[in-house]
């Protein structure tokens, strides 16, 4: 079942920042919901700025392979360019999907070029020790312009 959100909005952000409000993370230094030591980005938020994501908006180093993959009908729910401080350390692209959506994808992007590092499908582990998913999940070797 994809997240409740249609646009490239970061939904397990969201999640955490609910959950921070009962008990905090072991992982997180603030109980505030957009803390620095955030485990995921999304979009333009500053990481160290204390901002939340703006939904719809891209980081510049990753919109290129998102906006392909919403052109071609594969939703995306998680998005970050990379970098120090960030929530992955190379440009990563979170999406739903069938079996298939996983390979269409990568079909896609190597059309256009885009150098893979990997491609992953993942189940996330929500509170209350259920999986969830599976989602996609590709990192590339660099930052797509």
């Amino acid at each position: 079942m994809p997240p409740p959100y249609r646009h490239d909005y970061d939904f397990f952000r969201v999640l955490f920042a609910a959950s921070a409000f009962v008990a905090a993370p072991a992982w997180n230094l603030s109980v505030s919901p957009f803390a620095t030591k955030s485990p995921s980005c999304c979009g333009s938020a500053k990481v160290g700025f204390g901002l939340p994501p703006v939904p719809g908006k891209l980081d510049r180093g990753i919109e290129k392979a998102v906006r392909t993959l919403q052109a071609n009908d594969i939703e995306t729910f998680e998005s970050c360019e990379g970098g120090e401080g960030r929530a992955y350390p190379e440009p990563t692209v979170c999406f739903t999907g069938g079996r298939e959506a996983g390979w269409r994808a990568v079909g896609l992007w190597l059309a256009y070029g885009f150098q893979i590092l990997c491609l992953r499908r993942v189940w996330y582990v929500l509170d209350a020790n259920e999986p969830n998913g599976p989602r996609w999940k590709i990192t590339f070797r660099e930052k797509v312009y």
